[in-house]
């Protein structure tokens, strides 16, 4: 299996995909906060599923450093990363955070990046008929891409 290097943005609703994908043997950096890098630095990331009555099915786990991801190291780093070198990215923030200057700032190098996303329904692109805020910035069109076809 060839590893990727994942960027996935948000870790409120990132964090759970961030660590299964990690599991699974790929490089994986998640943008978030200060504070939220620094907590899950001290402790790593640590993922708990329940059964459908509450109890604890599986408890998932995986180290985490400031900084890109190495292999079986969750990396964590904000807005200001590169997403030169990623393969994939994921969108997983909360709509109102794709306002923000910074993070607008790096959807769009991105987009000019040209790099395949994945943005699970409702969290970027929709507007919640509750949202205040303006509606994120459109990613730029990826030129030569044929949807549907396979890269390697």
């Amino acid at each position: 299996m060839t590893s990727l290097n994942i960027l996935v943005l948000g870790a409120a609703y990132g964090l759970l995909p961030a660590v299964r994908i990690c599991l699974a043997g790929h490089r994986v950096t998640l943008v978030c906060r200060d504070q939220e890098q620094a907590q899950i630095s001290d402790h790593g990331a640590s993922v708990t599923l329940l059964r459908r009555g509450g109890q604890v099915d599986k408890r998932l786990h995986v180290p985490a450093r400031r900084g890109l991801a190495a292999e079986g190291v969750l990396g964590l780093t904000g807005t200001e990363v590169s997403p030169e070198g990623f393969d994939l990215v994921l969108l997983a923030m909360g709509e109102p955070q794709y306002a923000a200057p910074e993070v607008t700032a790096l959807v769009q190098r991105i987009g000019e990046a040209g790099l395949p996303v994945i943005s699970p329904a409702g969290r970027h692109g929709g507007r919640s008929t509750r949202s205040t805020s303006p509606p994120p910035a459109p990613m730029p069109r990826r030129s030569g891409w044929t949807p549907g076809a396979r890269t390697t």
